[in-house]
């Protein structure tokens, strides 16, 4: 197999549709784990899993777009892009245009994963229904996301590496999906292993009340014997 670069448009269109699928997937699956997170909510109205919620979306909404268009920046002034691979290979100004059209395309891929802005949760608290399951259930959404994330970053970069022999402009596309993917998959990541520690929280907490409730029922009872022995000792003066 011959190596060398196409940048004709059905060879662009190609590598438009292995970027673009995978942000379609990642969004689908981020909508999915919100709308899990956020049914949580509504079932435990419970203040602690929506400060949870709404810290991760807090956090997706801002930083995680901020981090990663920030990345995508860096990789179009940097060789590793399409016009890094044009500038190098002496390609001309026609074909450096080609290649800007093409990162611009590939940016509107980027921009249509966070186009989407979730909304915070503002459910009502004063009727709490909570167990360590909800918890659970949160960890849960959060890592089946990141193993679709990385079921779809491996799936990108096997497209990659099995075209980029034959076609060196696929190669231009392993850092933006690498940092793409990652960006979204370190904070939902680090998300889910927060739950395991607001779950044992949760249960400490709990634990730590119902001592104190046993504690407090000993020393009621033990009231209750001193009540009757000092009504023992005033009664024993009684006329009969």
């Amino acid at each position: 197999m011959a190596k060398g670069f196409d940048f004709r448009e059905e060879e662009i269109q190609r590598v438009l549709r292995v970027y673009g699928s995978m942000t379609e997937h990642i969004a689908n699956s981020l909508r999915t784990c919100i709308n899990k997170l956020q049914d949580v909510c509504e079932k435990t109205h419970f203040l602690g899993v929506i400060n949870a919620t709404n810290d991760i979306i807090t956090f997706y909404n801002e930083e995680v777009s901020r981090i990663i268009q920030q990345q995508f920046q860096q990789w179009v002034e940097e060789k590793q892009s399409p016009t890094g691979l044009i500038e190098t290979m002496g390609a001309g100004e026609e074909a450096l245009q080609t290649a800007r059209n093409l990162e611009g395309r590939l940016e509107e891929s980027l921009s249509e994963l966070f186009a989407q802005r979730f909304e915070p949760v503002s459910t009502a608290t004063g009727d709490p229904k909570m167990d360590e399951t909800a918890y659970e259930g949160m960890g849960e959404a959060a890592s089946k996301l990141c193993a679709k994330i990385e079921e779809q970053k491996s799936s990108a970069l096997n497209k990659i590496q099995s075209r980029s022999e034959e076609n060196a402009l696929y190669l231009c596309l392993q850092s933006v999906v690498i940092s793409t993917a990652d960006g979204v998959l370190g904070g939902f990541q680090s998300f889910s292993d927060n739950t395991k520690k607001l779950a044992e929280e949760f249960l400490s907490r709990q634990s730590a009340f119902r001592a104190n409730a046993e504690d407090g029922a000993k020393q009621a009872a033990s009231v209750a014997g001193q009540v009757k022995d000092s009504f023992g000792q005033i009664g024993s003066g009684f006329p009969l």
